[in-house]
């Protein structure tokens, strides 16, 4: 299964779509935040290429969900090509903006996620996992750290803190930050492309 991921385009044109058998977009599409600019954005987003497609809101998407667009997961599980998929825009409280939950919530709900994910795509990092900001800060989720060790799953797909784009690999789990952006909100990186072995 060929993936093209990527997140953090806070409003920027969106970038070259090569052909995938699955497109991701890990959350932050929107500069403004209005019912517009998600309109505009699903709509778009819809026609790149990609058998299959994930959108996930981060936390400065709002009014997404008014879209009503099967692609938008905000949590949600399911199945492709026989691999189990979960996804989530919840992220620590970071600034204020949407979607954003205290620790001891998502800690609760993470306990109950399902044990056998094959492939979590989250809006935030996990704590300690290319989730440094540029003031050296690590920003991850704690209780998301905490699901990720239990289950390891194959591949975990997020954004949101575009410092630490990249990839690394732990307990036998792929993570991989796709944000596009630097810091300074300025395209410095390309698309993630993964070849998942199904």
């Amino acid at each position: 299964m060929k993936i093209v991921a990527f997140s953090d385009i806070h409003g920027h044109k969106l970038p070259e779509i090569p052909e995938c058998d699955l497109l991701i977009f890990a959350g932050d599409y929107s500069a403004l935040g209005s019912w517009e600019e998600s309109s505009r954005f699903v709509n778009a987003f819809d026609k790149l290429p990609g058998k299959h497609k994930i959108l996930v809101p981060g936390n400065h998407d709002y009014q997404i969900e008014f879209t009503n667009r099967r692609n938008v997961k905000f949590y949600d599980d399911f199945v492709i090509e026989d691999k189990y998929f979960l996804t989530c825009s919840y992220t620590p409280e970071y600034g204020g903006w949407n979607y954003e939950f205290s620790e001891e919530r998502l800690n609760n709900m993470m306990s109950v996620w399902p044990n056998d994910v094959n492939v979590l795509i989250t809006h935030g990092p996990p704590y300690g996992i290319l989730d440094v900001n540029k003031e050296g800060e690590h920003c991850g989720c704690k209780a998301l750290r905490k699901y990720v060790d239990r289950v390891k799953p194959d591949v975990h797909i997020f954004g949101h803190i575009h410092h630490s784009f990249g990839h690394i690999e732990r307990n036998g789990t792929k993570f991989y930050n796709v944000s596009l952006l630097d810091d300074g909100y300025t395209y410095v990186n390309p698309l993630t492309e993964i070849d998942y072995v199904c």
